[in-house]
């Protein structure tokens, strides 16, 4: 027997992760037609109010079933080729999934992974990532992707000091409470209110470089570098990768580098009311600190009529079973926008006005360079989301004509 997933549940768990771990004294209550063939899952199920053993040869169309590594895969199709029978797998939603779920809070280490340092194939003389993040103690990735025919060039460098996530999930539910006495008129129904909590602590140093030629507007999600605090047998836990966002708008040739380190602590929590998992999010609360960017700063060489942006920074996930249930993403970076032929060396301090530097290179136009910053929270797999905060810091406009 094979089966064919088209949807790739497991990417949250690559070789190099440095920790697993499970939710401590966590419920996980699966749909009662849930068929769990996991490693350490009950092999019967109660189909027609009765209990019958399921093989995997008994799956059909719109199964439901956690499979062997912990993952919940829901049937497509299921078709056989000579002797061998193909299942066709695809993620299932969570409500078809999970009938309670309860994790109490709880606070996970996180540690990412990268390849080995290599080299940046930069085009200047002074570039940031050399500057900033060289080293025996940094982790780099290279990869080039294309783009509507063009060679888009990529490369992330990291360094991780600290990184800590507090997670929390609890669903509405009513409980049946008998006041310690079997007089049945004494009997109430009391119904909990659910919650969900998510808080990321880090301080890290990232850099990026780009290079690429184009009209368009778009932007990027490029994983630098992921981590996670799952429990191998179920794929629950939590998980961090680290995102690159390059964002352009309009006509861009550039080679751009970009450096930040971020030392942040947000979160977001909110009520969930309704029934089990059929619940919704109410009462939204987030919080950060006021000033999360350390240092940060940019080189370039660029000729662009439009903007570029280069944020990036942690993507943090509440994974059940594979299924991402909240998520909280936090991104900042430089940002160069207007109509210009320019170089750019700038880094700011913000500990320290000292180490600052600042210089601009201009050929024609007006140019504003600046920090962009925002915060986005998601639930269920991100179908519900929101970003909950969204600004531009201005550093430098300048307005030259030939």
């Amino acid at each position: 027997m094979k089966i064919v997933k088209t949807i790739s549940i497991l990417l949250l768990l690559p070789v190099g992760v440095f920790a697993e771990i499970a939710f401590n004294n966590s419920i996980f209550d699966y749909q009662c037609e849930v068929i769990d063939f996991s490693e350490s899952g009950i092999q019967e199920n109660v189909r027609s109010s009765g209990i019958v053993n399921i093989s995997p040869m008994d799956l059909k169309e719109g199964d439901i079933f956690i499979d062997a590594d912990g993952t919940a895969q829901k049937v497509k199709n299921v078709s056989r080729s000579g002797n061998e029978i193909i299942i066709e797998a695809i993620q299932p939603e969570l409500v078809e999934v999970f009938q309670f779920v309860s994790i109490p809070e709880q606070i996970s280490d996180i540690e990412f992974y990268g390849q080995e340092f290599s080299r940046a194939n930069s085009v200047f003389t002074k570039g940031i990532l050399e500057e900033k993040l060289s080293g025996k103690n940094v982790k780099s990735k290279s990869l080039n992707v294309s783009l509507k025919g063009q060679k888009v060039s990529v490369e992330g460098r990291f360094r991780n000091n600290k990184s800590k996530i507090t997670t929390a999930l609890q669903l509405p539910y009513t409980k049946l409470n008998m006041h310690g006495t079997w007089k049945v008129w004494k009997w109430t129904t009391d119904y909990y209110k659910g919650m969900a909590k998510l808080e990321y602590d880090c301080d890290l140093e990232l850099g990026a470089g780009l290079g690429f030629t184009i009209t368009d507007s778009k932007t990027w999600d490029i994983l630098l570098f992921e981590g996670a605090a799952v429990d191998p047998n179920t794929v629950s836990g939590v998980k961090a990768e680290v995102y690159f966002f390059p964002s352009i708008s309009g006509k861009i040739s550039s080679q751009i580098e970009a450096y930040s380190r971020i030392k942040m602590d947000v979160g977001g929590q909110c009520q969930l009311d309704g029934e089990s998992i059929f619940c919704v999010p109410t009462n939204f609360k987030t919080w950060g600190k006021s000033n999360p960017v350390n240092s940060a700063g940019m080189s370039a060489n660029a000729t662009l009529s439009g903007r570029v942006e280069a944020r990036f920074g942690p993507k943090i996930s509440v994974v059940l079973l594979g299924l991402s249930v909240a998520s909280l993403t936090g991104a900042v970076g430089p940002y160069l926008s207007g109509d210009v032929g320019a170089s750019v060396y700038l880094y700011k301090d913000f500990a320290s006005s000292r180490n600052d530097k600042a210089e601009f290179s201009f050929d024609y136009g007006k140019i504003e360079i600046g920090l962009c910053a925002n915060i986005d929270l998601g639930m269920i797999n991100d179908v519900i989301s929101m970003t909950i905060w969204d600004n531009d810091f201005p550093l430098y406009t300048k307005q030259y004509n030939k």
